[in-house]
């Protein structure tokens, strides 16, 4: 793992915020935020992730969201990239925001969106 990688793992884990190089991790209110190059990539609450490729499917991208993201991780094949959970490859849209609550995995077009559609469900 990168350091920076690392950096933010710890800010993410220990709700602090913090700047390293092109990430910057913000901590507030019980949610940790975290922008790559000014983009909105990854969130946490108690029980709640929320992440995006915010259009960018890069080997970047995909570093930092998985040292943000507690029980998956984001690969690509064949160009596609994927959400591994649970020993099961979860297509994903790199334009796609996704909203991990209790054991189920949900994707919308928008971060704030008011319709989440289940892509995953009872993989508790």
């Amino acid at each position: 793992m990168r350091e920076i990688d690392s950096y933010t793992k710890t800010c993410i884990k220990y709700f602090e915020s913090g700047c390293k190089g092109n990430t910057m991790i913000a901590a507030k209110d019980g949610e940790v935020r975290v922008y790559l190059h000014a983009n909105f990539i990854y969130s946490q609450t108690f029980d709640t992730e929320v992440f995006t490729l915010a259009g960018w499917n890069t080997n970047v991208t995909r570093n930092r969201l998985n040292a943000c993201l507690k029980d998956s991780y984001v690969f690509q094949k064949n160009y596609t990239p994927y959400l591994k959970y649970k020993g099961h490859d979860i297509e994903l849209d790199d334009g796609k925001y996704y909203k991990h609550v209790g054991c189920d995995w949900f994707s919308s077009d928008s971060e704030w969106g008011e319709t989440w559609a289940p892509i995953t469900w009872e993989m508790c």
